[in-house]
């Protein structure tokens, strides 16, 4: 039965691809830009970013220890995006955006647009996804309000399968608001017969979660969720968070060099997200990836240009060769998981 839940999900992910004919054009463009560029070494800027992601809020009701925003060190101001600013961006670009990350360093739900940024994204025929926390869905008008909008997949993190050890991470959280949260997506999905949103429960494999690792694929069934997924821990700090990381080196993203830490995996002078996606803050501001988390190489912002714009300014381009010369010699690239195979431990389709 799982692989048949498998089938039915990898087809409407697919669906949404195939049916947005209109950006088949940039997207084999862009595959031809990239494999130039692994080819020979030099820039070939693509056309138009296909994905984008787009944080709703940059505040967060948790404090999360190993969260940039959780943490504080995130110095922009926090901020909610306007609709009218996200319908103008949308409005200009919906013909080649395939896909909409509808997340990044804050809670979505804190913005009290956020399903509206949902349903016109979706009426745009763009595929959405969101990552929560989980604490703001918290009855069942709620959880069918978010099923309405037509949110093709959301994500909940639920770093931990009792109170106790899910506090250790998530501080300022309620382990049983979460769950009560997840029932009622659940059971109102079910009764409206919606096959979405896709419901992933997540998470993350920390010193406190590893000995619950045997048990979360069944307990996630025992929810009614569609996909659960064990996802390795990123540091803020390699050398101060150490203790965070699980014990079991096979569960963790990272290696040893020398008496340091560094993500495994390749680390070669290229990006393929550096073609096809860019992000786009609260504050409208436009950086590459969403590992520049604190907004160091910003390229624009939306309310004084166009994507476009930025996707083949100058700045950006001049980062896309960066990239190429020395990734590493770039601070917001070292802990980045581009090249490796170790960002998730495992993903289950439930039946």
């Amino acid at each position: 039965m799982s692989m048949l839940k498998q089938s039915r999900i990898l087809a409407h992910r697919f669906k949404g691809q195939a049916l947005k004919a209109s950006a088949w054009p940039q997207l084999m463009r862009n595959g031809l830009m990239y494999s130039m560029m692994q080819i020979t070494g030099r820039d070939f800027h693509p056309s138009k970013p296909l994905v984008l992601m787009v944080e709703p809020s940059s505040r967060c009701n948790l404090s999360c220890p190993l969260c940039a925003t959780g943490a504080g060190e995130i110095k922009r101001d926090p901020s909610e995006m306007d609709f009218d600013l996200f319908k103008k961006m949308i409005d200009a670009y919906s013909s080649h955006i395939i896909y909409i990350l509808l997340f990044n360093q804050g809670e979505p739900f804190l913005n009290r647009d956020f399903l509206n940024f949902a349903s016109y994204s979706h009426d745009q025929g763009i595929y959405t996804i969101t990552s929560t926390n989980g604490h703001y869905i918290r009855n069942e008008d709620e959880a069918g309000e978010i099923i309405r909008s037509g949110l093709d997949e959301i994500i909940i993190s639920l770093d931990g399968l009792t109170a106790d050890t899910y506090s250790k991470y998530r501080i300022g959280g309620d382990f049983n608001r979460v769950i009560a949260g997840i029932r009622n997506l659940v059971q109102v999905k079910e009764r409206l017969k919606s096959f979405t949103p896709i419901i992933e429960l997540q998470m993350l494999l920390t010193a406190h979660t590893e000995a619950q690792l045997p048990q979360v694929r069944e307990f996630g069934k025992r929810l009614g969720v569609d996909i659960v997924s064990v996802k390795t821990l990123q540091l803020l700090d390699t050398e101060r968070d150490l203790g965070f990381l699980p014990r079991g080196k096979e569960l963790r993203r990272y290696e040893n060099e020398g008496e340091k830490l560094r993500v495994s995996g390749s680390r070669r002078n290229r990006c393929g997200r550096l073609y096809y996606s860019m992000n786009i803050n609260s504050d409208g501001s436009i950086v590459p990836c969403c590992f520049d988390k604190k907004g160091k190489y910003v390229f624009g912002n939306i309310a004084n240009g166009g994507i476009i714009e930025a996707w083949t300014g100058d700045k950006f381009r001049a980062f896309r060769k960066r990239i190429l010369q020395n990734r590493t010699a770039i601070n917001i690239c070292t802990n980045c998981t581009e090249g490796s195979d170790h960002i998730y431990f495992g993903k289950w389709y439930i039946s």
